[in-house]
């Protein structure tokens, strides 16, 4: 493995950390009243998810469910999850939309608390698991892998 790898653990988790900053950022524009600020800063977050669970469920999950043959783990809880962070940020952006402040906080609230407890579980368990199993997959890899038709 070359030194300019980095892990599936490493990799994944800087992208975490890139959404959280940027749902923050949305967040603040909200409280400020800037919506045209926040719906911005929403959206590159809602894209930035979705490629990043596109990563995880093209690649990722379908490599760890075939090495280990468990299909019915994390996998599966993680897909699940993923459902309902993109159903509850479709409420979130209604309510920017509607520019309801009080809405977006509590909506607000409610998805980084999922979103908190799922990157937690997908860090601590399921990404370390993935580097052990497969050792062949780096960070870089996962995303050449999406690119590939």
């Amino acid at each position: 493995r070359g030194a300019a790898m980095t892990s599936i653990s490493e990799f994944l988790t800087a992208e975490h950390h890139h959404g959280d900053k940027l749902f923050a950022a949305a967040t603040q524009a909200a409280e400020g009243g800037d919506w045209a600020q926040c719906r911005g800063r929403f959206d590159a977050f809602r894209q930035s998810l979705r490629r990043h669970m596109a990563i995880e469920e093209q690649v990722l999950f379908p490599a760890f469910e075939q090495a280990t043959g468990i299909t019915a783990g994390p996998t599966r809880v993680m897909r699940h999850e993923h459902q309902q962070m993109l159903a509850l940020l479709e409420d979130v952006a209604a309510a920017i939309a509607a520019h309801d402040a009080a809405r977006f906080r509590s909506l607000a609230q409610s998805f980084i608390a999922l979103m908190t407890s799922h990157s937690a579980k997908e860090e601590n368990v399921l990404y370390p698991m993935c580097d052990d199993v497969l050792p062949q997959l780096s960070g870089e890899r996962l995303t050449e892998l999406m690119s590939q038709p």
